[in-house]
């Protein structure tokens, strides 16, 4: 499994966490990330822009019903199998 970077986390936890950023993100992941204020380097974005929309969603919905948390309320270990899975 590939490690996340702190930006790829940032992102996927705003995915999760922020309603408006998730459908931005959807629907241009780039200028999303950008409008954001995200600094993400050439090759996490590429990894990052291989995320679906349908992934997306389901990220969301896979961590909001998740009992395991961190203190934020979202869990890493999660965002660490999505990323492995969605953009390996």
């Amino acid at each position: 499994m590939a490690l996340l970077s702190t930006a790829q986390v940032t992102v996927l936890q705003k995915i999760v966490k922020d309603a408006s950023f998730r459908q931005a993100f959807t629907a241009n992941p780039q200028k999303a990330v950008t409008d954001a204020g995200i600094q993400v380097s050439p090759a996490d974005m590429q990894k990052l822009t291989k995320i679906t929309p349908e992934a997306v969603g389901q990220l969301q919905a896979g961590v909001k019903s998740s009992k395991m948390g961190d203190a934020d309320g979202t869990n890493t270990l999660l965002y660490a199998v999505a990323v492995a899975t969605l953009i390996a």
